[in-house]
């Protein structure tokens, strides 16, 4: 529950306990567990996603305690066969914090280290540096939430991060993705 509403969480981090760095099968089914860290699983977020409209929501916080929020009022993930592909739109969020997630990750296909679904010419970027967790990966990545968690603030492509916020690719402590039915309002 969050402002009296209820929200299905999809994704939560906090400590580094839980490794994302997991296969295609893992992350289908899930992993963790809902009272530490956890990924709910592509075919559960699927089969909520897809039986009405969902909206997504994103927490993330740094380690100096700083929190931003980002916001998108379509939320979809496609099924198995199109390799779970995100489709977001409409964000809104804190200010300073960019709309990366939809400039780099929309409509991208769900990579794993064992199954490469990214554009990347060369490499997986699920295992590009050392291993990067499963991620809707472009030509790699500006967001990646399901990145090695680092205990404490560095700069690095491979951490859990959203590109700019703090600042360039500083690792986050904390993230939460969560999910909300809505119903559209008819048009008049």
């Amino acid at each position: 529950m969050a402002n009296n509403e209820k929200w299905t969480i999809i994704q939560r981090r906090f400590n580094g306990y839980v490794s994302f760095d997991r296969t295609w099968k893992e992350y289908k089914r899930g992993f963790g567990s809902v009272s530490g860290e956890y990924w709910l699983g592509n075919e559960n977020i699927h089969q909520i996603s897809s039986s009405t409209s969902h909206k997504l929501s994103i927490y993330l916080e740094d380690f100096t305690g700083k929190f931003a929020y980002a916001n998108y009022s379509v939320f979809d993930l496609g099924d198995q066969n199109r390799k779970y592909q995100l489709r977001i739109n409409e964000f809104s969020g804190t200010s300073g914090l960019s709309d990366s997630l939809t400039s780099t990750h929309n409509t991208y296909m769900f990579t794993t280290k064992d199954q490469d679904n990214d554009v990347h010419s060369s490499s997986n970027c699920a295992v590009y540096e050392g291993g990067n967790g499963g991620w809707w990966y472009s030509n790699c990545a500006n967001v990646n939430l399901n990145g090695p968690y680092r205990a404490g603030p560095v700069q690095n492509r491979t951490a859990m991060f959203w590109i700019n916020w703090p600042s360039s690719y500083y690792s986050l402590k904390k993230s939460t993705m969560m999910i909300k039915r809505f119903q559209k309002r008819p048009l008049s």
